[in-house]
This record gives C-alpha cells, sequence and structure tokens, in this order.
C-alpha cells in the first residue's frame, strides 16, 4: 500500500465529515492526512523519520491485517483531528444558512465507539493500548 492508497482510503471513509469540516473551518487541508497516516504506521509498530511526513516505503512496510488497523487507526486519528480542529460554526450567507454546529457532537459520540472497536479488533497488532484492555503479561514462579 502507498501513502496515497492510504489517504485515498481515509477519504472515502471520512468523505463527508471531511467536506464538512474543511466547509466549516475554510481550510481544505484540515485535517493533515499524511500526519494521520504517520501515527496510524507507528501505531502498528512501523517505523517513520518524522512525524510531519510518511513515505511510501514506511507505509508500505506494513503488510497482512496491519494493513486493515493501520486504515482504521488513520481513520480514527482523522476524526480525533476534526475534532480538535473544529469550533462549532453556522454560516450565513444572505437567506442561506448552514449549520455546522452538530458536526461537534456526532464526533464525540462516534470517536469514543471507534476506539473501543479498534482496541477490541486490532489489539494485538497495536504498538501501544488503548481504553486499558491491552493484554494483561502473567508469570508464574516455581517455589
Amino acid at each position: 500500500m502507498t501513502l496515497a492508497e492510504a489517504t485515498a482510503v481515509i477519504e472515502g471513509r471520512c468523505a463527508t465529515i471531511l467536506a464538512t469540516a474543511r466547509a466549516a473551518s475554510g481550510n481544505p487541508n484540515i485535517p493533515n492526512l499524511t500526519h494521520c497516516v504517520g501515527w496510524a504506521v507507528r501505531m502498528v509498530g512501523g517505523a517513520t523519520a518524522s512525524v510531519t511526513a510518511v513515505t511510501d516505503g514506511e507505509v508500505g512496510a506494513i503488510t497482512g491485517l496491519r494493513i486493515d488497523a493501520l486504515l482504521d487507526l488513520a481513520e480514527l486519528r482523522t476524526l480525533e483531528s476534526v475534532l480538535t480542529n473544529l469550533n462549532a460554526v453556522d454560516l450565513t450567507t444572505g437567506p442561506v444558512t448552514e449549520d455546522f454546529s452538530d458536526l461537534p457532537d456526532r464526533l464525540a459520540k462516534m470517536i469514543p465507539e471507534k476506539r473501543k472497536a479498534i482496541g477490541t479488533m486490532w489489539r494485538r497488532y497495536l504498538a501501544l493500548p488503548f481504553e486499558g484492555n491491552a493484554d494483561k503479561p502473567a508469570g508464574m514462579r516455581a517455589l
């Protein structure tokens, strides 16, 4: 998988939310999907040379089921980034009003559910635990 493929999948999964967030913010680059993919690469145990950029080689090093985990994680990070960069906004131009104020409320409900689902489905591939659901190491000693 390449960076372009990963960002295309995220754009497709989050199309309506991204369009709404970008219209409300007036910035077509919010959120930066490259940052989201880079974070996801690191969360599945991959390495990136930079926290602000990720290369095709770094994304391509993720294989097998980790690809699906990476995509779900990048989607989650995208939703979280939209939420943290979005203010409640209503736009009025003449008789036309667009209400963007409900998007933060919808995201605040969606994100914990998605985080829980990812933590449950992909926990064996995660470099760090989600929501306290990490496997607990256990040991036995003979006395």
